[in-house]
């Protein structure tokens, strides 16, 4: 008979897949030449610059090097606008997220051991799509906002990504500093899209693939990449055909609203604890299953509903700050709907001090059982 062998659970240090990518990132650019300073002291600066070192935003050493080495004392000005974004960051994640967190928990968790009804997959989807959205920008606004305190201008990781039009445009506003770790060291040394138009769409499933394994080492994450792969090989496909070069994303309001569902059909893949989890949940999305206890009310729907406002009605954190998105390398975004809103502008005054001091009020009294960051996992 064989003897069975319990092993003890690998304990990975908090934040260990960032930490792992900047230093990458740090050794690739010494070699090709993009970073010349190399001094030890500034080199460790970097790396303990403790706001991202958790979850990111992935910052490169060029981009902080002299921003660390120029710190001085802290003004009010950065302290107002630090303390602002950290505020937004921290309503996003304890008053918003976490309330999505509820729903899309008790849908999945429904799923794993039965059927649930074609409403409440779907209302478990929509509230994942937010709660992921929120938690993890939130994250990104506390760590660009304690930064900014310290007069360190990090790079915006989030640009209302569902607002996207396409899902090309999409990679470029989700998680931005990812995508461009995945374009600038993983996709451009493949080829990029200098071998041709297969080669090209071979190297977008690889570098795809290889982002759904960095999260997770299950294959619902890998899914989750391969599929996001196909969506960009259609789409990039789609643009170089005669139709795609003369009738776009076919209106901005039809193209948002195709990319926003097979956004949320992918998420199903990333939440869902396996395969057969996913598989439960796109059966009833589409009407093939169910089940027979309405898990989610009228009340939660008011809530998503209230999310999608927040997500796509309002400004994000950058535009609120005044934030231009080409001063982050990201001017082949479309920009037409970055403008809506730049009306509605954050200033140093009693108004907005106000305002997010009642923000500020509300968000401390929701922390009472915070849940921790979904990236927090990776």
């Amino acid at each position: 008979m064989w003897a069975k062998i319990d092993y003890a659970p690998v304990l990975l240090p908090l934040g260990i897949s960032f930490f792992t990518f900047q230093k990458i990132a740090f050794l690739v650019d010494c070699y090709t030449g993009r970073t010349e300073d190399r001094s030890l002291s500034r080199f460790f600066l970097f790396v303990f610059f403790f706001p991202q070192l958790v979850a990111g935003p992935i910052a490169h050493h060029r981009e902080l090097k002299g921003q660390i080495s120029a710190m001085g004392p802290i003004s009010s000005t950065n302290a107002a606008s630090g303390l602002t974004i950290m505020v937004i960051g921290l309503f996003k994640k304890v008053v918003l997220a976490d309330l999505f967190a509820g729903m899309s928990q008790k849908v999945f968790g429904a799923a794993a051991v039965g059927g649930v009804t074609s409403l409440d997959a779907w209302a478990g989807a929509l509230a994942f799509t937010l709660e992921i959205y929120l938690d993890f920008s939130g994250y990104s606004d506390i760590a660009i906002g304690i930064s900014k305190i310290f007069g360190i201008e990090m790079p915006v990781n989030f640009l209302s990504p569902y607002k996207s039009a396409s899902i090309i445009e999409f990679w470029r506003r989700w998680h931005i500093t990812l995508s461009n770790f995945l374009r600038d060291y993983i996709y451009f040394p493949l080829g990029g899209s200098r071998k041709g138009t297969g080669r090209q769409f071979v190297n977008v499933l690889v570098v795809m693939s290889l982002g759904g394994l960095w999260h997770g080492a299950g294959w619902p994450f890998v899914c989750w990449g391969v599929l996001h792969g196909c969506y960009l090989v259609v789409n990039h496909a789609w643009r170089k055909t005669s139709l795609g070069g003369r009738f776009g994303a076919l209106g901005t309001g039809v193209s948002i609203a195709l990319t926003m569902i097979a956004v949320v059909m992918a998420w199903v893949l990333f939440r869902a604890d396996s395969l057969a989890t996913a598989l439960t949940l796109y059966r009833s999305m589409v009407g093939l299953a169910g089940g027979d206890v309405i898990l989610i009310g009228l009340q939660a729907w008011w809530l998503i509903g209230v999310g999608a406002v927040f997500v796509w009605a309002l400004p994000n954190t950058s535009q609120l700050m005044a934030y231009r998105p080409e001063r982050y390398g990201m001017p082949q975004i479309e920009t037409a709907r970055w403008q809506d809103l730049l009306a509605i502008r954050w200033r140093p005054d009693w108004i907005w001090g106000l305002t997010f001091a009642v923000v500020g009020y509300i968000t401390l009294g929701s922390m009472i059982d915070p849940r921790k960051f979904i990236y927090f996992n990776f």
